[in-house]
């Protein structure tokens, strides 16, 4: 039932009241008096029932005001979430770094040292000749040493007996420099022939370095040509006689 229907049921039951109040007490102008008396009574419920109708009314348009702040503020917080999307950049940095780190680290393990080559090249450089170029070396420098004697040089010089009184002028002129030697440093050996790579030493001190002369074996002697061993002696200025 409506509140109109209850308001109006409400109206008839007070005036029928009044009217029953008013014959009771036996006048007329009772009777009005307190049929207005109610009229008024009835009157208000109205006004209470909107009042509280205005005040129910009221309530919603509160409820709708209030309710889009909440609402506002999550999409703004929701908003400032992206902002922790950052760490997986970060990440991404750190893993290539470390990536990065792990390739060099690999490439400096499997890497070469340098020093191996240099010290194979300083073994095979130190490395002692063979014996056959050691004894061509050694037949060289007695040959060629001016302070050597002659003896000592006949196994190994081409027609030495004729060669003595050369050799006694270079002895001479060997003494007066300090000494006069040929000092082998390698020997090319190929077959019975052998290419000495020497020095000349005036007085011990180096005056030329890295020639070369030839030097042959004959009957197992490694023997200096009559024209080589003159050849060194004139450029010496003491020429073979």
């Amino acid at each position: 039932m409506s509140t109109a229907m209850l308001t109006l049921l409400r109206r008839v039951g007070v005036l029928a009241a009044a009217v029953l109040l008013g014959a009771a007490c036996g006048g007329d102008d009772a009777a009005s008096t307190a049929a207005l008396s109610a009229e008024s009574a009835t009157t208000s419920v109205p006004a209470t029932a909107t009042a509280s109708a205005s005040a129910s009314a009221s309530a919603p348009a509160a409820t709708e005001a209030s309710a889009p702040s909440t609402t506002e503020a999550v999409p703004a917080a929701s908003a400032s979430a992206p902002a922790s999307t950052s760490a997986p950049a970060t990440t991404a940095v750190t893993a290539a770094e470390d990536a990065a780190a792990a390739k060099a680290g690999e490439t400096a393990a499997t890497a070469t040292p340098p020093t191996s080559s240099t010290a194979a090249a300083g073994n095979t450089a130190a490395s002692p000749p063979s014996e056959d170029a050691a004894a061509a070396m050694a037949a060289w420098a007695v040959v060629f040493d001016s302070a050597t004697d002659f003896a000592d040089k006949v196994p190994h010089l081409e027609d030495a007996a004729s060669l003595e009184a050369s050799n006694a002028g270079y002895s001479a002129t060997g003494e007066q420099m300090g000494g006069i030697s040929l000092e082998p440093t390698a020997a090319a050996v190929d077959g019975d022939a052998a290419t000495i790579t020497y020095n000349v030493l005036f007085g011990g001190s180096p005056a030329y370095s890295d020639l070369t002369g030839e030097i042959t074996r004959i009957s197992g002697n490694w023997t200096v040509s009559r024209a080589t061993y003159c050849g060194f002696l004139a450029s010496a200025r003491t020429p073979c006689e």
